[in-house]
This record gives structure tokens, C-alpha cells and sequence, in this order.
């Protein structure tokens, strides 16, 4: 008897027939004739003023993928095509073509399991904003930060198409710029009118500016090991300040990044109505620390330095006062030792950082063996939301020493190197 050794084959040709079967084969091969059809393709027809992304994103008719791990998608039915329709022409009238039809035609396969789905679109033409007006009533335009040019920077413009993104992006802006005035309870009444037959939105805001709003007081929560005047003095609001949300940011982000806290949430909170033309409202600051050290440890493997290992340690706020203390080790083929730091915030004054740095290593290079210490102290400290300068000095000592595998060289092994440098530099932060 005679027994096929297919086992000898290469696993390469193997490979190729398994993945290009999973390319050819159906999904679902083995299942019943009867079995649900799927969506083999959808496509967009007529369509312009939208993305095909954005389409997609909003029927639920989906196109099977063109991998055999694809996602699974629904099966076709046509019931659910034709609400799509509507989908697709809600839409467009979010984006002033309110005007905008579709149809949609298939073309199916021999057995009828998969078909090819076309959207045809119509667009028609968009409505455009014919009129842009803002009420102040008896406010003064500059205090609310609306003075004549209050149109400039919003998404919609006279004669442009009419949006319903843009209208909601510009209605935003608006508030916002009386809120960063200090009027955080500002709100705006009225909207849009459109006229499909002509084509025209009008647009006719009335501006409530409310009370200006100023701090109160700071209530914190959530505190159990972190002094709360480490807290408070991240957040440069003192009683009296004038409010506004752009503030109120810059107070969660300065509170979170301290590194004590998981969570950090930063609220004004309004006072029962009041119709003075001042408020004092109090700011409610809720946190969640984090545990003050943590030990991290690192492994791994590379072509130069074999092995390597981390390990390190850090305290968030030793010895009170938001103080930072860490060490770490390191070992491998290549580099063995240790580096250690501690960071004194607000060392000269309330936004300048003290930061001093060490390290001792024994370097094992292919050409030479090294002994370095170094010692450094910088100061640092931001300017503005997003670039902080450093300034600093540094010392470091080495003593190098030839390579037990490469000829006696020149190089006293006793001979140790001072090295003495000065550090600036500018950091950019997009976050």
C-alpha cells in the first residue's frame, strides 16, 4: 500500500492554498442555500458636499470587508436599505441641502447570497444664510468681548451655506467669548429660521449675559494624604478673582499634573438666583489620589547590550510639600549602575522649579571601560500655558579605562576626566 507523504511537503505551499481558500471561499461556506445575503459592495453616487466616511457612519447598511478576519456585519435587508435613505437625506439637510433625495439600485449574483448595493444621490442646491443677528439688549459689547466684529471667527457666514455644525459651533463661540469675560451663566435665546422654497436661513441670536461672576471660596473633597495647600497653591485663584472657564482649565490641569491625584474635577458652582449684577459663586474641587510611591520594573532583551533589566522607585511627596524623590537601577552587558533625583517645587518663587540629578555607572564598551559620576542642578520654570525654560550646571567625573580585550593604549587607566557644562533649554508642549 502506497501512502501520499504529504507531511514532506514544504508548510510554504500550504500557506498559499489555506489563504487564498479563505480569499475565495464565502463567509459562512457549508451553511444552507437559504442563508441570509450579504452586502459584497456599497457605493456612493452624486455625492460632493459630504464624505463617503460620513455616509457610511450613518447607514446602517454595511459592505462586507475585503479580508477574511473582517468585522462581521449585518446581513442585507432592504427594509433597512430604504431607511437609509432617510438617514442619508437628514444628512445632508444637517449640512443645508435640505432639498437632497436618494434612490438606490442592486445588483445581486446568480445565487442570489450576496448583492451590490448603489446609493444615488441628489444633492440639489443648498440654503444659504442670508441673515446673522445678535441682540445685546442694554449689555455693553465690549465687556461681553462682542464689539463690532463679532461675526469674525464664526463657522457661519452671510451668503455661505447654512449648517446645522455650523450653527451649533457659532452659537459655542459666542457664549464662550462672554464666558471668558466672567459671565459663566450667559446664554443665548432664539435660532434659525429656514425657508427651503427660497432657500434662506436667517439667524437672529438674543444675548443674556447674566451676572458677572467672581471666586468665592474653594471647597476641596476627596483628599486623604495630600496636604490640601499643595493643592490650593496649584491653582493661582484667589477670592475675589474674576472667573472664567479658560482659568478654571488651566486650574485642573496645573492640580493634575502634580502626579498626586488620579482624577481631578474643577466646577463653579451658581448660587441661588440672583439678579445682582456681581455674583460670588464658591469653586468645588473633587479629587482622587493616587498612592503616593510606586516601583516600576522593566526586562528585555537587545542585539548590543544582551540581557537588560530596570528597576526604580519613586515618591511623589516626600517629606510633604509636593517634594519628588526617585531612584533607579540598571544592569546589563554594557551598562551597570544607578541614577537618582529630587525635585523642590516652587523653590524660588511660586512657578520655578528646583531640579537635581545624579548618577554613577560603569559603562563596558567594545573599545574601552568607563567610571562616570555626575552631579546636576537646574532650575525650571514655564512661560505661558505651553513652553517652560531650564537653566542649569552640571559636573561630571569620569576615569576610563582601556578594554581587557584590545591592546594597552596610551591611556593612563589612572587618569580620571572633570567635564563642567551649562544647560538650557526650551520645551513645547502641545497637551
Amino acid at each position: 500500500m502506497l501512502i501520499p507523504r504529504i507531511h514532506r511537503l514544504p508548510i510554504g505551499p500550504w500557506v498559499v492554498v489555506l489563504l487564498a481558500l479563505g480569499f475565495t471561499m464565502p463567509r459562512g461556506a457549508g451553511a444552507q442555500d437559504d442563508r441570509a445575503p450579504i452586502v459584497s459592495s456599497l457605493r456612493f453616487e452624486g455625492v460632493e458636499a459630504v464624505t463617503r466616511s460620513d455616509l457610511l457612519e450613518h447607514v446602517l447598511t454595511k459592505p462586507r470587508g475585503p479580508w477574511p478576519w473582517s468585522e462581521a456585519v449585518p446581513p442585507f435587508e432592504e427594509d433597512t436599505l430604504r431607511e437609509d435613505l432617510d438617514r442619508v437625506t437628514e444628512l445632508y439637510s444637517r449640512h443645508g441641502y435640505f432639498g437632497a433625495s436618494a434612490r438606490y439600485e442592486l445588483a445581486w449574483n446568480d445565487d442570489r447570497s450576496a448583492v451590490a448595493v448603489e446609493i444615488q444621490v441628489v444633492e440639489g442646491e443648498p440654503v444659504l444664510l442670508t441673515v446673522l443677528e445678535l441682540d445685546l439688549g442694554a449689555a455693553d459689547p465690549g465687556d461681553l468681548g462682542l464689539g463690532g466684529a463679532w461675526r469674525e471667527g464664526l463657522a457661519l457666514r452671510l451668503g455661505e451655506r447654512f449648517s446645522v455644525p455650523a450653527y451649533a459651533s457659532s452659537k459655542e463661540t459666542l457664549l464662550s467669548r462672554a464666558k471668558e469675560r466672567g459671565y459663566l451663566a450667559a446664554r443665548l435665546e432664539g435660532g434659525a429660521d429656514v425657508e427651503v422654497a427660497r432657500l434662506a436661513a436667517r439667524v437672529r441670536w438674543k444675548l443674556f449675559p447674566g451676572p458677572r461672576v467672581r471666586l468665592l471660596d474653594l471647597r476641596v473633597s476627596g483628599l486623604a494624604s495630600v496636604e490640601e495647600a499643595l493643592l490650593t497653591r496649584e491653582l493661582s485663584l484667589d477670592p475675589g478673582d474674576l472667573l472664567t472657564p479658560a482659568k478654571l482649565r488651566t486650574a485642573q490641569r496645573a492640580v493634575y499634573e502634580t502626579g498626586h491625584f488620579r482624577t481631578v474635577a474643577i466646577k463653579a458652582v451658581p448660587p441661588a438666583r440672583d439678579e445682582a449684577a456681581e455674583q460670588r459663586w464658591p469653586v468645588e474641587i473633587r479629587v482622587e489620589e493616587r498612592p503616593p510611591r510606586s516601583l516600576r520594573a522593566g526586562l528585555g532583551y537587545g542585539t548590543e547590550d544582551q540581557v537588560r533589566a530596570r528597576l526604580g522607585w519613586e515618591h511623589r511627596n516626600w517629606q510633604g510639600g509636593g517634594r519628588r524623590l526617585d531612584f533607579e537601577g540598571k544592569v546589563s552587558s554594557l551598562v551597570f549602575g544607578f541614577s537618582g533625583g529630587l525635585l523642590q517645587p516652587r523653590f524660588l518663587d511660586d512657578v520655578t522649579d528646583l531640579s537635581i540629578r545624579t548618577h554613577a555607572l560603569r559603562e563596558e564598551e567594545p573599545a574601552y571601560d568607563a567610571d562616570r559620576i555626575a552631579l546636576g542642578a537646574s532650575l525650571e520654570r514655564p512661560f505661558g500655558e505651553r513652553l517652560t525654560g531650564r537653566l542649569g550646571l552640571g559636573v561630571e567625573w569620569a576615569r576610563l579605562l582601556d578594554s581587557p580585550d584590545e591592546p594597552p593604549s596610551r591611556l593612563d587607566t589612572r587618569e580620571s576626566v572633570r567635564l563642567a557644562y551649562l544647560d538650557l533649554g526650551l520645551d513645547w508642549s502641545d497637551l
